[in-house]
């Protein structure tokens, strides 16, 4: 899964919403995952 690179990116300064976008990914799903884990 992708996610787990997106506060890596965060971390380094890039908004998680422009991560989200180069990565491909949902910003709505990175929330979702980060807030669920593997209970999705």
């Amino acid at each position: 899964m992708i996610y787990p690179v997106v506060p890596e990116l965060a971390a380094g300064g890039i908004a998680v919403a422009a991560a989200c976008r180069v990565l491909g990914v949902s910003t709505s799903g990175f929330y979702v995952a980060r807030d669920y884990g593997s209970r999705v």
